[in-house]
């Protein structure tokens, strides 16, 4: 092979890692932000002393807080991905696009990754 095709496959390689990390991360922060919110009603629902309650409402505010700022830089990362796909459209491409769209496939946020 080409330096050239083993330097896009490095790229296409770094890049759908980056891609897969942020989906996980993603999919993380949103699972803790599931659990935070039913802490807090449990608390309330249990009549946890107020300070408690707001402390928990903190930690699950600075949860959710970062979820908008991840999926932002999912979808960059995803852009990256296709845009290096698109000008790869040779020998790698057939393998880069199949990789993609395994990675970034709606299932595929909860599914694990083979």
């Amino acid at each position: 092979e080409s330096t050239m095709a083993m330097d896009l496959k490095r790229q296409v390689k770094v890049k759908t890692g980056v891609v897969k990390r942020l989906r996980k991360e993603l999919a993380m922060y949103e699972q803790e932000k599931v659990q935070n919110d039913k802490r807090v009603e449990d608390m309330r629902a249990s009549g946890a002393d107020v300070y408690d309650v707001r402390q928990a409402e903190r930690v699950a505010d600075e949860s959710a807080m970062m979820i908008p700022d991840c999926k932002v830089r999912f979808e960059a990362a995803i852009q990256d991905l296709q845009s290096l796909t698109v000008s790869a459209r040779g020998p790698l491409f057939s393998i880069s696009s199949a990789r993609t769209q395994r990675v970034w496939s709606p299932s595929a946020a909860s599914a694990p990754s083979p």
